[in-house]
C-alpha cells in the first residue's frame, strides 16, 4: 500500500524501505520511506527523516562512484511532497541478485566460517576472528527473497548457473571496484567498512548500472555496535543526522563524515589523533600531488592498509601531536577563535583568513621549533586552517569571540561561489573548453552538490593559497592594492592546484585523471593560473582586497629560496 497517494503516480512497487512510482515520461519516482526495517520485517514505529537520509547519502556515494560504474540517477527535480527523499531514476531490467563485497568478517559470514571455513564457498584460512581483516575483499552474493523472507547467501557458481558466466563475472568485478574504493574513502575519515551490498540493473542496451541505494548510514550502525560508547558524527546535505543510536553521542559537524573515536581517550588525545589521521591520508604513497611540503612533524608510519595507527608512530611524532593538540586553545587564539565552554554540538562555521592563519602558522612553527620556509609555512597553514575542525571533531565547540567580524562568512561564500563557476566558464571559452569538462555549459543551479561545494573551496581555501605566497586579505583603503605579476600568478596557480587536488582526494576522487603533481599537467596549469587571476575581482565583490602581508608573515617564495 502506497504511503504517498496524494502523487497521484500509479505504484510500481513498495518495498521494505522504498516505494517506486511510475512517471509519465517512463522513468521511475524512488521515494525512500521512514520504515525500519529489521530481520526482514518492517517495523511498526517508523524513523521522521531517515528515508531523507538514505537518499541523500545514496546521491552522495552515487556521485564518487560515477566514473567507474553508471548509475540509475536522472534528477532530483521531485515534487514537493517527497522533496529530499526522493529521486527521479531510470527504469531498468534488475539483477535479482545481492551483491555483497567483504572486506571484514563478521555477521553472517562469521556465522557460517564457524562452521565450514568458508564465506559463500569462498574458501578462507583458518584461526580467523570475529572481526578480522580478510586477506583481500570477497565477493559473497545472495538471492534475493520476497517481503518477509530472508535472502539467501549463495555461491559465485550459483550466480553463474542463474545468469551466465559473463553476467556473473561481471557483477563481481564491479562489485569489488567499487567496494575497493569506497573502502578507501571510508578509510580516510577513519571509518572501518566491513561490508556492504549493491544492486545493480541493466539498461536495454545490457549495460551494467549501479541501482537502488549505496553505502547508507547502515554504516554508522556498525560502528555503534562495535563501539558502544563512541562519539559518531554523521553530516548530511541539510544537516539530517541519523536517529540515536544507544550509547552514542551524536553531533552534527560541516563536513560529511562518519567518525568513531575512542572513548577512552581525553579530547584532547582524540585531537591528537585526528591530527595524525589528517595529515597521514596526505602522505601516503600514492598521494604525489597532496604530500606536504615541509618538514613540520616527525614521518608518518603507514600500515599495509594505508592507516596511520597511534601506538605505531615513532615517540617523537606523538610527542609533537600531543605538543599540537595540548596548545589548541592558544594556537585558535591566535586566529580570533574561542573554544566555547558548555560543549555545545553544533559550531558555527569558522572560515579563517590569511591574517588569522598567518597568526596560527606562526604559533604552529615556533611550538614545533620549525623554521620558515616556503614548505614548512605552507604546510603549517593548512593545517591551522583545518584546526577547528578537528577541534570539533574531538568534541571541542570552537566559536568567534562576541563582536568579531569576519571578512569571510558562508553567507558571503554563497554569493561569491557562483562566481567562481562563472570564471570557469569564461576560462574554458577562451580554450575552446580545451579540457572538455561537462561543467562548462552548465548553469550554476544545475551543478551537482559535490561541484558547487568544489567551487565553494576555492574561496574558502584562497585564504591559505594568499597567506601561502606572502598576501594578506583588508577592507578597502585608500592606498593602491597588490598586483598580482606573473611569476607571482604561476606560483599562485601551483598552489591552488595543491588546494583542488587536496579537496579531491579528501572527497574519494584522489585518482581523478589530472589529480597529479603540478609539473605533470603543463597543458592545464593555465587554468589553475586563471582563476588565480580572477579571485581578487571576486573577493572585491565581498569587500575584500588583497595586499602585502606584514614582514613576520611573509617567505621567498623564488626559486632560489625554494
Amino acid at each position: 500500500m502506497s504511503q504517498f497517494e496524494s502523487l497521484g503516480l500509479p505504484l510500481i512497487h513498495a518495498g521494505k524501505v522504498r516505494e517506486m512510482y511510475a512517471l509519465p515520461d517512463g522513468d521511475v519516482l524512488m521515494v525512500a520511506t521512514d520504515n525500519i526495517s529489521a530481520f526482514d520485517h518492517v517495523l511498526p514505529t517508523p524513523i521522521p527523516g531517515k528515508g531523507a537520509v538514505l537518499t541523500q547519502l545514496s546521491l552522495w556515494w552515487f556521485e564518487r562512484l560515477r566514473d567507474l560504474v553508471p548509475d540509475h540517477v536522472v534528477s532530483v527535480d521531485v515534487p514537493d511532497a517527497v522533496r529530499g527523499r526522493s529521486v527521479v531514476v531510470e527504469k531498468l531490467d534488475m539483477v535479482p541478485v545481492e551483491c555483497v563485497a567483504r572486506g571484514y568478517l563478521t555477521g553472517s559470514g562469521w556465522a557460517e566460517y564457524q562452521r565450514s571455513r568458508t564465506v559463500c564457498g569462498v574458501p578462507l584460512p583458518d584461526g580467523l576472528r570475529d572481526g578480522d581483516k580478510l586477506p583481500a575483499p570477497i565477493f559473497t552474493p545472495a538471492i534475493k527473497a520476497q517481503l518477509g523472507e530472508h535472502d539467501e547467501n549463495v555461491d559465485l557458481a550459483t550466480i553463474t548457473r542463474l545468469h551466465g558466466d559473463e553476467l556473473a563475472a561481471r557483477l563481481r568485478d564491479l562489485t569489488l571496484e567499487v567496494y575497493a574504493r569506497a573502502e578507501r574513502i571510508a578509510a580516510r575519515r577513519g571509518i572501518i567498512l566491513a561490508d556492504t551490498k549493491f544492486e545493480f540493473g541493466r539498461r536495454d542496451d545490457g549495460t551494467l548500472v549501479l541501482a537502488d541505494e549505496v553505502l547508507t548510514p547502515v554504516v554508522a550502525a556498525a560502528v555503534a555496535r562495535e563501539v558502544r560508547e563512541a562519539r559518531v558524527a554523521m553530516i548530511t546535505p541539510g544537516g539530517i543526522r541519523w536517529p540515536q543510536l544507544p550509547g552514542v553521542t551524536q553531533f552534527t559537524l560541516e563536513e560529511s563524515a562518519v567518525l568513531a573515536l575512542d572513548p577512552r581517550f581525553s579530547p584532547t588525545q582524540q585531537l591528537a589523533q585526528l591530527i595524525l589521521d589528517d595529515i597521514a591520508w596526505l602522505s601516503t604513497a600514492d598521494a604525489e600531488a597532496t604530500r606536504p611540503e615541509g618538514p613540520i612533524l616527525a614521518e608518518v608510519v603507514h600500515s599495509p592498509g594505508g592507516r596511520a595507527v597511534w601506538e605505531a608512530q615513532p615517540e617523537e611524532l606523538r610527542g609533537q601531536l600531543t605538543r599540537l593538540a595540548g596548545a589548541c586553545e592558544e594556537l585558535l587564539a591566535a586566529g580570533s577563535v574561542e573554544l566555547a565552554p558548555g560543549g555545545a554540538r553544533e559550531p558555527s562555521a569558522i572560515l579563517l583568513a590569511p591574517p588569522e592563519l598567518a597568526a596560527m602558522a606562526s604559533r604552529i612553527l615556533g611550538l614545533l621549533d620549525r623554521d620558515r620556509t616556503p614548505g614548512t609555512w605552507l604546510t603549517a597553514l593548512e593545517l591551522a586552517s583545518r584546526l577547528p575542525v578537528l577541534a570539533a571533531r574531538a568534541g571541542f565547540t570552537p566559536r568567534r569571540p562576541a563582536g568579531h567580524d569576519p571578512l569571510l562568512t558562508p553567507e558571503l561564500v554563497e554569493l561569491l561561489a557562483p562566481q567562481v563557476h562563472l570564471a570557469y566558464q569564461r576560462i574554458s571559452e577562451e580554450t575552446d573548453n580545451a579540457t572538455g569538462s561537462p561543467l562548462a555549459l552548465k548553469l550554476w543551479e544545475n551543478l551537482d552538490d559535490f561541484n558547487k561545494a568544489s567551487n565553494r573551496a576555492a574561496i574558502t581555501g584562497s585564504a591559505v593559497t594568499h597567506a601561502a605566497v606572502g598576501l594578506t586579505w583588508r577592507r578597502p583603503t585608500k592606498e593602491e592594492g597588490v598586483q598580482l605579476d606573473e611569476a607571482l600568478l604561476r606560483e599562485l596557480g601551483r598552489l591552488e592546484h595543491r588546494r583542488w587536488a587536496i579537496h579531491e582526494r579528501r572527497n574519494g576522487r584522489g585518482d581523478h585523471e589530472w589529480a597529479k603533481p603540478w609539473n605533470e599537467i603543463p597543458k592545464l596549469q593555465h587554468y589553475d593560473i586563471a582563476i588565480m587571476r580572477h579571485l581578487p575581482r571576486i573577493l572585491a565583490a565581498a569587500n575584500i582586497e588583497l595586499a602585502t602581508a606584514p614582514a613576520d608573515a611573509r617567505v621567498d617564495i623564488s626559486p632560489e629560496a625554494g
